[in-house]
């Protein structure tokens, strides 16, 4: 195996991994189930339940953003009705959202 084929192995899973533990987190933290929510036109990386009703509901971005990204995220999550809509980033600065906004040092908070 070539080392590009390990970067593109690895910058396929990456996404998936902080995903998948940042909905484990989130879902530790608040003490709810998690889940995820597919549909045909969208997908939505976290649905935090609370006897099997959304929660919270999570779009995990963990790429540069655009404003064509953001706005997606807000339709996306627009979708379920949940009493809290979290966009997670690596980095909230300069990311204007209607959503609420969070990065890892939230995490550490």
């Amino acid at each position: 195996m070539t080392s590009i084929e390990l970067e593109r192995i690895i910058d396929e899973l990456m996404p998936h991994i902080i995903e998948d533990n940042i909905r484990e987190f989130f879902a530790a933290k608040f003490g709810l189930t998690e889940s995820i929510a597919e549909a045909k036109d969208y997908d939505i990386d976290g649905v935090l339940l609370k006897f099997k009703k959304p929660e919270i509901v999570l779009e995990i971005k963990w790429k540069k953003l655009c404003a064509e990204d953001i706005k997606k995220a807000e339709e996306t999550l627009k979708k379920i009705n949940a009493s809290r809509k979290i966009l997670f980033v690596q980095d909230k600065k300069g990311v204007n959202s209607t959503l609420e906004v969070m990065d890892v040092q939230d995490l550490l908070k």
